[in-house]
């Protein structure tokens, strides 16, 4: 095996260009041919983490390409662009199975630097998809110097990762000096739970960071189903306090879809655990989020700083300057001031102070605060904005920002005439009145001036000083001369006066005479308004002459309309509260323009209390109605000028009350918590159990943002003040989730907890004494479930076969088959076999000499051994017509034996008195002995810590395994068990029934020389035992010369698991379940050292374990 990977090695290294992979001399890269080498080979596993390689020149991919590392071998070296290109990637792959698409697939510790990329890539996976320009996703390494112009397309219907470079970046990896300039777009079509992570650099990250680095694209997802989407310019999702963004830009749009939960911004769709985000900007637009921010869709308090949102504009259900759905609060951030809202409203959540285009257009005192080593203004006329020393310059209009964009100007030229032109250096926006300059001092000899003509020959657009045109586009106006006479008039024009004459003035001004003074009517007039003079223009932005102002002559270049200038009165109101608990204290006084509408917001505030409108009287009739906000519209109201009175206005109020509504605040939650309606001003709620469940989450608290936008944190049954419309909006955390296992009786298995959809690591199948495990009823997953589930073990008893053999009588031998546990008669009938002569039938017995286990004839069958698959033969017993016996036991039927006394020990000593129940013949003797074989399968750890090897028995009919404490094993090796069921026991206490006694078992654990072995560990036998019901069984040990109660568990299905410390006999007794146990709770060492216990059996109680099993009532 070495020679042949060491001649893989050699092959491989020929296959190159050059170099020996070593950081000196790395694996030289040149063509399309060594590319597809370097994946082949990564992608079977053949490199390790030490191994280089470099890129000599740019390559152009013919083919389909075959990303480098998979999940099951990821990329982990280092590979060196050495500053070169590789174009023409194109990658298209669909299926049923996790996809890792980018010109790597997947990199685990690797290091990528000095690369540039470009192509396409495409792929439709119904399962999860990481996809990146550069790398699909990346475990821990370093993508140094990058940059990806590559179209990113894709759709999955599990978890996406997407993103112009890296799809996933995990476990301390880093992007630096990158860059993107290739369009993402991503699509979700499957329905659960798992989210979507799309971003223009990287899709996900965690423990991850990002600095220096920019993208400049488009970022788009969308998700058929209503989940948890996270699209952002640079990220879409970034968490843990050791993430960060710092120093890196986006300029581009980021759209989400219609459905879901959506988080969307112009950095980062969701920034949580503490992640952060400084001295970085984004410009463009964010769209369609049910969360918009322009810098972060979501973000924490403190998360964000030294940073700028200038973008365009912001479109959200929820929309924030810097972050669209803000936990805490934020300091040193800035956002455009003129950043436009979407359809759903304006950006009114004004997070982060605002600044013009004056302060970041071109200005590089804004940034100074930022390292002027990797920052410096760019001079580009659509993009003046602060940009990365190291990386390529963006390609972006950005030019919204600038404070001129897209003004314009007029210029007057004297178009041969002499003297000086007006000089208008006012940038104007598109859509702005221009008002006509005079012509100064300009003159032309033997002309005339006759205004201002848009073309130099006079065919276009002539105007004359004072009038007005919209403004389009940069606009020269030329001096139009002229050569017929000129004669300018006066008119002087009403401009809406409801009485009186105005004056007339005949005289005709020609440049000669061109000194006009004002005239005046005495009797001109308008309701609500006083005179106020004369202007050029009818709205009195022209010039003023007359009344009130500067001028009463002036000089006439043109012909001229002289307009009424009316000045509306100024009346005033005094609004009264008209309740006792409103404030400020009433009246308010208030004045306001005749014919002028007014939206007055109410000037009192009255807890508890909805504004109907004004009245006109005291406690009268609402005159003049309120909105819901309290506002009511006013105009109007008098002729009278304050001067000479003022109007009266009453408060008309009723009761308010309000609704508390809840939020699920999570995209796959479900259930539903119906609206409170109808809490008055003031009461407090009390804040209820969560009635949605999200898979995986449990509610961590409530939350809820009052008035002067304070977050509250609060647990149901807390109680909050009702003052407005209140929405509660859940917070979850992660749940923790326990799968227990019920065995039914086998070997414990112990519960497994973790986060919802966790790996589960499976455990052994469970063991049970005469049974086959099936499976788990539910299912057993791969994965933690959403809730807590009990997994209940299905068993399947063994079979065994059972030989029936004459034993020298004659009949036809047949055989049988049970299942354990299965009680079933034996079905051979004793008369169909013809005993010997002079004999008749006596039972059966494994041997067919009587030495084995004796059965009766109508013995029922139901755990005769424990082995799946065991036969077991039982022999005809014969016995003399007369009564005497062949050696066989007649009275071998356990079941069927009746009660014994058990004789009086000579050893112990104590109790002084012990009972004698009087009782039938012992039962006979049966014994096995079978040694100790230690091996994992049969070893096991109590709770303790202590380990047991497990022995099981096959021809014992109450004790089915003891359990040997392992170093009583390993320090004897070839030791056995031996069990002995029948016999006598030492004197029990005087409370055990002698009724009750049902069969003696002794346990001992004797050398391979056949010595008892002394046993002072722990450890455990099964006893096979029913109990009936209403009693219960408990067992006695016999040391220091009195009987000591003992731990014992109910394993169901009549086996119990006796605890030892040391093995000594012991005794089962089966009392009443409400009867305390005759043995005594602790032991009472004797005065004197025991002596050794009279021997059972002919064991020695140093090596033995006895127990009194009862007869089953």
């Amino acid at each position: 095996m070495i020679i042949t990977a060491c001649l893989a090695g050699a092959a491989s290294a020929a296959g190159f260009s050059g170099g020996d992979g070593s950081s000196g001399s790395p694996y030289l890269i040149s063509s399309e041919s060594d590319l597809q080498q370097l994946a082949t080979e990564v992608n079977s596993g053949t490199y390790a983490d030490s191994t280089y390689f470099k890129l000599t020149q740019d390559i152009v991919l013919a083919n389909e390409w075959t990303p480098i590392g998979t999940s099951a071998y990821p990329f982990k070296s280092t590979f060196d662009g050495a500053g070169n290109t590789i174009s023409g990637l194109l990658i298209k792959q669909t299926g049923d199975s996790n996809l890792y698409l980018g010109l790597f697939g997947q990199s685990n510790g690797g290091t990528i630097k000095n690369l540039n990329v470009a192509g396409k890539i495409e792929g439709t996976s119904s399962l999860n998809i990481y996809a990146g320009g550069l790398v699909g996703d990346i475990i821990g390494g370093q993508i140094e110097n990058c940059s990806s112009n590559v179209i990113v397309n894709v759709t999955g219907g599990n978890l996406v990762h997407a993103s112009g470079l890296v799809g996933g970046l995990r476990s301390s990896a880093s992007v630096i000096n990158c860059s993107v300039t290739g369009d993402v777009k991503a699509v979700r079509t499957g329905n659960n739970n798992n989210p979507v992570y799309v971003g223009g650099l990287v899709g996900y990250g965690e423990s991850s960071v990002i600095s220096q680095s920019y993208a400049v694209c488009d970022v788009t997802a969308s998700s058929e189903y209503s989940i948890y989407l996270c699209v952002g310019g640079l990220t879409g999702y970034l968490r843990d306090s050791s993430s960060s963004i710092t120093d890196s830009f986006f300029a581009g749009n980021v759209t989400a879809g219609e459905l879901g939960q959506r988080y969307v911004g112009g950095l980062v769709g969701g920034l949580a655990n503490s992640a952060q985000i400084s001295n970085s900007y984004a410009v463009g637009t964010v769209s369609d989020g049910q969360s918009a921010g322009g810098l972060a869709g979501s973000a924490g308090g403190n998360s964000i700083s030294k940073s700028y949102a200038m973008n365009k504009q912001i479109d959200g259900t929820t929309e924030g300057r810097i972050v669209g759905e803000l936990s805490g609060s934020l300091s040193e951030n800035y956002a455009w001031e003129n950043m436009a809202g979407g359809a759903r409203g304006s950006a009114t959540n004004k997070n982060g102070a605002p600044i013009s285009s004056e302060a970041v257009w071109n200005n590089a005192e804004t940034f100074s605060g930022w390292d002027s080593n990797i920052w410096e203004m760019n001079t580009d006329d659509t993009y003046k904005l602060p940009v990365l020393k190291a990386l390529a310059k963006p390609a972006y209009d950005a030019s919204y920002l600038d404070p001129d964009a897209g003004k314009v100007q007029v210029t007057y030229n004297a178009n041969g005439g002499e003297g000086t032109v007006p000089v208008d250096e006012t940038k104007y926006t598109v859509g702005t009145e221009v008002e006509i300059r005079g012509s100064e001092t300009l003159n032309y000899v033997s002309k005339s001036f006759a205004g201002w003509n848009t073309a130099s020959d006079g065919s276009g657009k002539n105007y004359v000083a004072g009038d007005k045109f919209t403004i389009s586009a940069d606009t020269t106006l030329y001096a139009n001369w002229t050569t017929t006479p000129v004669i300018y008039k006066v008119t002087y024009d009403a401009n809406g006066a409801t009485s009186g004459a105005v004056p007339t003035d005949i005289t005709e001004y020609n440049p000669g005479n061109n000194k006009v003074t004002i005239e005046y009517s005495a009797d001109l007039t308008k309701t609500g308004y006083y005179f106020n003079g004369w202007n050029t223009q009818a709205d009195g932005k022209g010039a003023n002459y007359g009344k009130f102002g500067e001028e009463t002559t002036f000089t006439i270049s043109t012909d001229t309309i002289l307009y009424a200038q009316w000045s509306p009165i100024l009346y005033g109101v005094n609004f009264h509260s008209n309740a006792d608990t409103a404030t400020p204290e009433s009246p308010v006084y208030r004045e306001f323009d005749y014919d002028k509408e007014y939206d007055i917001p109410c000037p009192f505030t009255n807890p508890g209390n909805i504004l109907l409108g004004w009245a006109d009287e005291e406690n009268g009739d609402v005159k003049y109605a309120a909105d819901e906000s309290g506002t009511v519209k006013l105009k109007n109201l008098t002729t009278i000028p304050r001067t000479e009175g003022v109007v009266n206005l009453y408060a008309v109020w009723e009761g308010e009350t309000y609704t508390v509504s809840f939020e699920a605040n999570y995209g796959t939650a479900e259930g539903t918590m119906n609206p409170v309606s109808g809490i008055p001003y003031g009461q407090e709620y009390t804040l209820p159990e969560c009635g949605f469940t999200t898979p995986g989450y449990t509610l961590a608290y409530w939350t809820t943002c009052d008035s002067e936008s304070t977050t509250h944190t609060l647990y149901p049954g807390d109680k909050y003040r009702i003052t407005e419309d209140t929405v509660f909006r859940a917070q979850w955390t992660e749940a923790q989730v326990t799968i227990t296992f019920d065995t039914q009786g086998g070997t414990e298995i112990s519960p497994i907890s973790g986060k919802y959809t966790e790996q589960i690591t499976t455990p052994d199948y469970p063991t049970k004494t005469g049974y086959i495990f099936d499976k788990w009823e539910p299912a057993l997953p791969n994965v933690l479930p959403k809730t807590d589930t009990t997994y209940v073990a299905q068993w399947k008893p063994i079979t065994y076969t059972v030989f029936y053999d004459e034993n020298n009588g004659d009949g036809v031998k047949t055989s049988q088959v049970f299942e354990y546990n299965v009680s079933e008669a034996l079905t051979v009938n004793p008369d169909s076999i013809t005993a010997p002569s002079g004999k008749e039938f006596n039972g059966w017995n494994t041997k067919a000499d009587g030495t084995g286990t004796s059965y009766p004839a109508d013995y029922s069958a139901s755990k005769m051994t424990t082995e799946n698959g065991a036969e077991i033969t039982l022999y005809a017993q014969w016995k003399d017509i007369s009564g005497g016996n062949d050696g066989s036991d007649s009275d071998s039927d356990y079941d069927d034996y009746e009660p014994w006394t058990p004789s009086t020990p000579s050893k112990p000593s104590k109790p002084s008195t012990p009972t004698t129940p009087e009782v039938p013949d012992v039962p006979k003797v049966t014994d096995e002995t079978k040694e100790i074989s230690v091996s994992e399968e049969n070893t096991e750890t109590l709770p303790t810590g202590d380990k047991v090897i497990v022995v099981a028995l096959e021809n014992t009919k109450a004790v089915q395994r003891v359990a040997v404490p392992e170093a009583v094993a390993q320090a004897n090796p070839g030791a056995s068990v031996k069990v002995t069921e029948g016999g006598e026991a030492p004197a029990l206490p005087e409370s055990v029934a002698a009724d009750n006694v049902h069969i003696v078992v002794g346990v001992s654990v004797v050398d391979k020389d056949g010595n008892p072995v002394k046993i002072t560990e722990s450890g455990y036998f099964i006893l096979d035992a029913d109990v009936p019901a209403g009693k219960k069984l408990v067992v006695g040990h016999y040391k220091n010369d009195i009987w000591v109660d003992c731990l014992v568990e109910n394993l169901g299905n009549g086996q119990h698991k006796v605890h030892y410390n040391g093995l000594s006999p012991f005794a089962a007794v089966i009392i009443e379940e409400h009867e305390e146990s005759p043995f005594t709770t602790e032991e009472k060492p004797t005065e004197e050292p025991a002596e050794t216990p009279a021997p059972i059996l002919g064991m020695v109680l140093g090596g033995l374990a006895a127990a009194v099993v009862l007869r089953r009532k």
